[in-house]
């Protein structure tokens, strides 16, 4: 089954960079076509905000199955592949919350992904310290 699980997060490394490939082509396309300037990227629309949101995520998720595959090879004791795995559950999480800030925002404001982000560091914090 090790083995199963093994070979699966090598083969999931390859559709999540494909997409993180395409969503990097889609965001230049759209910034040139848009005119988007350095700042103009704070301020985007729903369907940007929430493509941008899911690349973050997207990014994040291949860095752990990366991480999960050097695991597998290297052993679980090996600072690096811990610090991998630390960076991309975080980035993982940031890009949960972007996600939920992108759907909620148009008719929640701020409420909804500023409740997640509480309550997701509330469960960590019992967690680690409860």
């Amino acid at each position: 089954m090790a083995n199963l699980l093994e070979i699966l997060n090598k083969v999931a490394i390859v559709p999540d960079l494909i997409l993180v490939m395409l969503l990097a082509a889609y965001f230049v396309r759209e910034a040139q076509r848009r005119n988007l300037r350095a700042l103009d990227w704070l301020h985007l629309d729903e369907g940007m905000t929430f493509a941008l949101s899911t690349m973050v995520l997207v990014f994040f998720l291949a860095l752990r199955f990366i991480a999960t595959v050097l695991w597998y090879n290297l052993g679980q004791k090996l600072l690096p592949v811990q610090m991998l795995f630390l960076m991309a559950i975080l980035g993982i999480i940031t890009g949960l919350t972007l996600m939920v800030r992108a759907i909620t925002k148009p008719y929640h404001g701020n409420s909804m992904w500023l409740l997640t982000l509480a309550a997701t560091i509330s469960v960590a914090g019992a967690l680690m310290f409860g």
